[in-house]
Formats: structure tokens, C-alpha cells, sequence
């Protein structure tokens, strides 16, 4: 099967589980450690043209939408695009289908900001979802995106645990080996693609970005008292958001 049409297969499996499990905050994840990375690095939201690449079910759209965004939104996924527009009836926010390492059917400098949360580590083509956020944005505009942090989640990593099951430290292997990696899970397998830091860094420079900053999202307190888990990601560090400028 071509990884495009493997990827997509994946999200349309998981559209209506993943619209049934989401708040309109998201996820946990999302609720503590993404959502507050993202906004933070996206600042003033009001009157801004926001593209929400690859939306999902389409929380962070709504919630954008919300804070006075005009949005327009898109997945790969036809199942994805159904769901998003069932949950977002009421909202004036377009959901269109579409590839993102493809986006022919938005023209040049249309945007303000693009945001990509949790995508770009599932496309087997990075470099040509980065080039085409840089061809949407005006001139001056910024792109926001979180992606699995390279750093920690390697091929074969994982928690080591001891003989009771407690986690005892988080174990890299393989860093420098980037391609195609599958995860097995309760909901089948997961098709993702590893790359380096500095890969990452390479590729926006070379579609004409400008690293602008980052955030290594760290649980809070509060993210601790409404799961007790996070206290282990005080040891290592998921995610990773990235702000670039055009």
C-alpha cells in the first residue's frame, strides 16, 4: 500500500473513535501540554486568517474560532472531515479535504498563521507540508506546529520498568535512524515517521523559514493532580512545538 494512502487508512480507522474521545479541549495531552504551548507561540488570535492544517475532529479549530479567529480547516482523511464538520455545526469554519504536502486547492499568501498540531511526525513527505505552509502564509506570517519530540521518542524507545512494574527511566535507541516506524497498539498499528531534530531545523530553513522559538511542553502542577502519570514526563519530554516565521 503507498504510505499516503496508509496514512490516510489510519485516521479515516480512527475518525469516529477519536470524535467520540475528544473534548472540546482535546485530549489530555492536548488539554495540559499542547493546547497551552501552541496558544502561547500563536499569540493574538482576533481577525487572524488561520489555517488549521490536518484538524482531526476539529477542537483546536472551534476553540481558535472561539477567540476570534476566521478559520479555515482541512484533513486527509474523508472520514476525519465528516466528523469535524458534524462536531462543528454552528461555527462558521470551513472543512475542506485535502493533503497537506499538497495543498492545490488554497492559493499563495492567504494566511496569517498555520498551525499543525501532532501531524507533521505521520507524513512520509515533511518537506513538502513545510514548503506549502510557507506558500500559504503572507508575507511576515507565522507557522505553529507540534510533532512528537525526535529526542526522546526514537525507534525502540520506551519506559524501562522494574520487576513490579514501576517506571524507573525512559530508554532512547536508534536516534540517528530516521524512516518509517510502526507501534503496535490496542487500535492496531501506528504508521509514523522518525526524523532528527536537525532535520526538522534543516528543512524549514531550507523552505525559507525562520526559527522564531520553541517550546518543550513540562506538565504543571495542576496537569500532575488531574493525572498522576505526568509526574514520569518530569523525566523526558514528548513533545515539541515549534513556532517559524515566514
Amino acid at each position: 500500500m503507498d504510505l499516503n494512502e496508509e496514512v490516510k487508512k489510519r485516521w479515516d480507522d480512527f475518525a469516529e473513535d477519536m470524535g467520540r474521545a475528544y473534548t472540546t479541549e482535546g485530549d489530555l495531552n492536548r488539554i495540559y501540554l499542547l493546547n497551552p504551548a501552541i496558544l502561547q507561540l500563536v499569540g493574538q488570535l482576533k481577525g487572524k486568517h488561520v489555517l488549521d492544517a490536518v484538524c482531526g475532529e476539529g477542537y483546536l479549530s472551534r476553540k481558535m474560532f472561539a477567540d476570534g479567529a476566521k478559520v479555515k480547516a482541512f484533513d486527509f482523511s474523508s472520514r476525519m472531515v465528516e466528523v469535524a464538520k458534524q462536531k462543528s455545526k454552528g461555527f462558521n469554519i470551513p472543512i475542506l479535504q485535502g493533503d497537506f504536502q499538497d495543498l492545490s486547492m488554497i492559493k499563495d499568501n492567504e494566511f496569517d498563521i498555520v498551525i499543525s498540531n501532532m501531524v507533521i511526525h505521520d507524513l512520509p513527505y515533511h518537506n513538502l507540508a513545510i514548503g506549502e505552509a510557507y506558500r500559504v502564509l503572507k508575507p511576515g506570517g507565522i507557522f505553529v506546529f507540534s510533532i512528537l519530540h525526535p529526542c526522546f521518542d526514537t525507534p525502540e524507545s520506551g519506559w524501562v520498568k522494574d520487576s513490579n512494574g514501576n517506571k524507573l527511566y525512559w530508554k532512547v535507541s536508534k536516534y540517528f535512524t530516521e524512516g518509517i516506524v510502526r507501534q503496535e497498539t490496542s487500535n492496531g498499528s501506528i504508521l509514523m515517521f522518525h526524523r532528527t531534530l536537525s532535520n526538522y531545523f534543516k528543512t524549514l530553513r531550507q523552505c525559507g523559514f525562520v526559527i522564531d522559538d520553541l517550546i518543550e511542553p513540562e506538565p504543571t502542577d495542576e496537569a500532575i493532580e488531574a493525572h498522576n502519570d505526568y509526574m514520569n514526563f518530569k523525566n523526558m519530554c514528548h513533545f515539541i512545538v515549534i513556532k517559524a516565521v515566514k
